[in-house]
């Protein structure tokens, strides 16, 4: 898949507005969605990040093609698989420890908590080296907002104001 932008993203809702009925409300939408992703200031810190969604004896992480990359991309974050051309791949955690990435941001839902994930990393002796679990650099999304739709810019507000207040600890 070509790599999801916002500007495609917000064409998509201005398609749904067209389709639905209501262009005037998705015009409008994506006026509030550009003027609020004009505000955020990325990171600039050259910070890596993993995405990860699920998985543990294989990790399921947004790849270099999809919503995760997007946001990531508009968050100031490298994606430690950005060269996998999809939206979401499943590696293994040899690929995360060599990588050993500065921030793991942690897909939160009802049936597979961030809570759960930080708590397997902490067990697993080898994921609990890495750089992100000793200094508890994680980014916590929503699941909602793990894919493509109106949750992704206010998760990159999300993700900045997160990062920030790591920086301030």
């Amino acid at each position: 898949p070509a790599p999801m932008t916002f500007v495609e993203l917000f064409d998509d809702f201005l398609e749904a507005g067209d389709v639905f009925g209501a262009p005037a409300a998705a015009a409008q939408l994506v006026r509030e969605q550009r003027l609020a992703l004009d505000a955020i200031e990325p990171s600039t810190e050259g910070l890596t990040a993993l995405w990860y969604s699920s998985g543990k004896a294989t990790p399921y992480v947004g790849a270099g093609a999809g919503a995760p990359q997007m946001m990531m991309r508009a968050a100031g974050l490298s994606n430690i698989v950005a060269d996998v051309d999809d939206t979401w791949v499943s590696i293994n955690w040899e690929r995360v420890l060599q990588a050993d990435p500065d921030i793991l941001v942690l897909v939160d839902a009802a049936w597979n908590t961030a809570e759960s994930k930080i708590a397997y990393f902490n067990e697993h002796p080898a994921l609990a080296e890495l750089s992100a679990v000793k200094n508890e650099r994680y980014v916590i999304v929503p699941f909602p907002a793990a894919e493509a739709g109106v949750r992704n810019v206010d998760a990159v507000a999300s993700i900045v104001a997160q990062l920030n207040a790591l920086g301030s600890e």
